[in-house]
């Protein structure tokens, strides 16, 4: 079950060791979904489970091309 728990860009920042304009631009580009409060136009909010979708797993190239790392 995704988690409900809510962040703030500088939770997210801190979170994954990035400055806070970087998870804005992330944001902007739709990486990460966020939402804004009602009647506070500058209140955004991230849900923890958008920001684990966000994370992908790093591979070798190796496995990109279908190969064995080993």
């Amino acid at each position: 079950m995704p988690s409900t728990q809510w962040l703030t860009i500088h939770d997210v920042a801190e979170q994954l060791k990035l400055s806070d304009l970087t998870v804005r631009r992330m944001v902007s580009r739709g990486e990460i979904k966020a939402f804004r409060g009602v009647g506070k136009s500058r209140l955004i909010r991230i849900k923890q489970y958008e920001v684990d979708k966000a994370l992908k797993p790093v591979t070798s190239a190796a496995e990109n091309l279908g190969g064995d790392a080993a």
